[in-house]
């Protein structure tokens, strides 16, 4: 499993392209958490066997579709976030998730009000394949 991904056009802000990526790949919309951003890693396309920069933000779902652009190429998984990092294909998407966790864990700590608070083993990630 992935997370959704893909290209950042040049007519949008990376926040935007996140949003619409996640929309096309996995039919979520949501809020992007920009001040949350997770961080920048480099990966290898398999299609292209150039390197790519991914920027990683977590996004506040909102609203699930039934219906989305790449639904019949790609299959939307939710995942227990105890589980994402086990069926992550990528080792910087796990990075991300250590990240995420890591900043979810300090917000509990009470350092600052963080709306994914509620975040636990039960909680859910979405990824696609």
């Amino acid at each position: 499993m992935m997370f959704p991904k893909g290209g950042w056009e040049i007519d949008e802000s990376l926040e935007e392209a996140a949003s619409r990526e996640t929309f096309e790949e996995a039919g979520v919309v949501g809020e992007v958490e920009v001040q949350e951003y997770l961080g920048t890693w480099s990966f290898k396309s398999k299609s292209q066997g150039t390197f790519h920069e991914g920027h990683m933000f977590p996004l506040r779902v909102t609203e699930e579709l039934d219906d989305w652009p790449e639904k019949t190429v790609r299959q939307r998984l939710w995942v227990k976030f105890s589980e994402a990092r086990e069926v992550c294909w990528h080792p910087w998407m796990k990075e991300a998730l250590d990240v995420f966790a890591s900043k979810v864990s300090k917000r509990k700590e009470g350092t600052q009000i963080y709306h994914f608070k509620e975040l636990s083993d039960e909680s859910t990630v979405v990824c696609c394949s």
